[in-house]
């Protein structure tokens, strides 16, 4: 009876408490105040060079205006991928109700009768109290819309974008007199591949024969031009591989040339070619593009005069520390490096080490970095004259799974439409310095307050001359590269029995020609049938 009135009297003191703080309210192990008198949707991210205190502070805040039964968490950081994400989930392991992800390829999972949440409404709703929707945010919609819809349902929404290139040190480029000068501007600057004078791209070069003069300026200067990695798509050579693609080739031919459907026009002649699914091996033999990216590759990246060969092979993170502790007496200048848009989060550690070292100045956010857009390349598709063109080396997805109760269901698409609103994108903005993959709008402390890299990200994003290619996105249009055993890979080869993932690999362990012959001659009529025939009804 002491034990039941006990109990009795707990309960009266914990209700009494709710309208303060809750009933002994608690931090999970993520940071997230849990509320033990509610029911938890669990959320799982892979956070990689992003960190996770944003969806933190995000879930904090948002719980705080929930009123019904449920409640959100993030759990402890998951770096699985989808591939494993898939298996787990097909084994009957759930770890939590949504993913956040830093890839696209959940297209197995989708495919499961009933196994993921339908959120087409996210993709209808209006966030932000205006007429535009979730779709008229997301940056190349279309393309996201068809990656993620299986059988007339939307099953996610995208997340993070892996927005990668060449970054270089502005203020390196300011001291070392780098920016090309016109006396008819206000700011004595060239006006950039834009033609408009005050945009990011205002000094920098407009042609390949400008950009390959500038890094031998730079050499002349007794500084390094390039810093790679080993490590993240050969160094991020492969995301600037691909952009020379896409601007040779032009959007279509470079769409058709991942998916093994759709007109291929030829840069050079001008002849079309209907390339099909039955005859995807058509695309490795035709794609004039990819023959470019190589010769860049080899005659400009590879260049033994513009980077230290000594380096060769050291991971992302001595990468980033190399380059910004290039400026320290005894080392030698590095004035561009090949990394994506997470680097200077990532690199946080590194900054504080410099600036207890060397000053405040060198420290986190004072520093001035930028991408640099890819030059003109002769003879490139008029399509992508004048445009900014970017790639990504991955693209992220938000999937949830389905629950029996239609309250929780209902309780994550409010949760995912409210992190599409501008205030819930603004959070990752802020916290990260990366930009989500929408079109949005950042309160002008947020943007001001911001590094300089991530200003510059999102002056490029919300550019309307941008153009963002998304390989790995792409393909997910086809089943040929996520269905089949043997699915095709866009860079791999094999060259005297040795398979090599990367055109960085293949080039630096034998020699570009060698890579361009194995590259175009990887596939024949027989060799693709074996691939196609596995999802040959699907297609058809």
């Amino acid at each position: 009876m002491k034990k039941l009135l006990g109990l009795f009297l707990s309960a009266i003191l914990c209700l009494g408490s709710i309208g303060f703080v809750g009933c002994a309210q608690k931090s999970s192990s993520s940071g997230v105040i849990i509320d033990p008198t509610k029911e938890v949707i669990n959320i799982s991210l892979f956070s990689a060079g992003f960190g996770t205190q944003w969806l933190t502070d995000l879930l904090n805040d948002y719980n705080a205006t929930l009123t019904g039964k449920y409640q959100f968490n993030r759990i402890a950081e998951n770096t699985d991928s989808i591939d494993t994400i898939t298996d787990q989930i097909n084994a009957g392991i759930r770890k939590a109700d949504i993913y956040f992800n830093d890839t696209s390829d959940f297209q197995r999972l989708m495919r499961i009768d009933g196994m993921l949440l339908d959120l087409t409404s996210v993709w209808e709703a209006k966030p932000d109290g205006t007429e535009t929707t979730v779709r008229d945010k997301i940056l190349d919609s279309e393309t996201f819309e068809q990656a993620y819809t299986y059988d007339g349902k939307i099953y996610g929404i995208p997340f993070s974008q892996g927005l990668s290139g060449i970054i270089y040190d502005h203020d390196l480029f300011e001291d070392a007199n780098l920016l090309a000068k016109d006396s008819s501007t206000e700011n004595g600057l060239t006006k950039g591949t834009d033609g408009i004078e005050g945009t990011f791209d205002d000094g920098l070069p407009e042609t390949m024969d400008e950009f390959i003069e500038l890094c031998d300026t730079i050499k002349g200067r007794n500084y390094w031009p390039f810093l790679y990695t080993d490590t993240v798509g050969g160094g991020i050579t492969t995301p600037v591989m691909e952009i020379i693609v896409g601007m040779y080739e032009g959007l279509e031919s470079y769409t058709a040339t991942i998916t093994y459907d759709g007109t291929y026009t030829s840069p050079s002649t001008g002849v079309k070619t209907q390339i099909i699914p039955s005859e995807g091996y058509k695309a490795y033999q035709i794609g004039e593009g990819r023959v470019k990216a190589v010769e860049f590759l080899n005659d400009v990246l590879l260049n033994e005069n513009y980077y230290d060969s000594s380096l060769q092979g050291i991971n992302h993170t001595a990468s980033e520390e190399y380059f910004l502790y290039s400026h320290s007496a005894g080392r030698t200048r590095v004035a561009m490096t090949l990394n994506g848009c997470w680097w200077e989060n990532e690199a946080r550690d590194a900054f504080a080490t410099d600036a207890r070292r060397n000053g405040a100045k060198w420290g986190y956010g004072k520093r001035d970095f930028r991408f640099m857009p890819i030059p003109q390349i002769e003879g490139q598709s008029e399509t992508m004259n004048g445009k900014y063109v970017f790639s990504t080396n991955a693209d992220g997805s938000v999937f949830a799974l389905r629950s029996s109760d239609e309250e929780k269901n209902q309780a994550i698409i409010d949760f995912l439409t409210y992190f599409a609103s501008d205030e819930g994108l603004s959070y990752f903005a802020r916290e990260t310095g990366s930009m989500p993959a929408y079109k949005f709008t950042l309160a002008t402390d947020d943007y001001n307050n911001m590094t300089p890299f991530s200003r510059n990200q999102y002056d490029i994003l919300m550019n309307a001359n941008t153009v963002i290619l998304r390989p790995n996105l792409i393909e997910q249009l086809t089943p040929i590269n996520y269905l089949t055993t043997n699915a095709p890979t866009r860079w791999s080869v094999v060259i005297n029995g040795f398979e090599y993932e990367l055109a960085y690999d293949a080039i630096v362990r034998t020699s570009a020609s060698q890579y361009l012959s194995a590259l175009t001659s990887k596939y024949d009529a027989d060799s693709w049938q074996e691939i196609y025939s596995q999802v040959e009804d699907i297609l058809q």
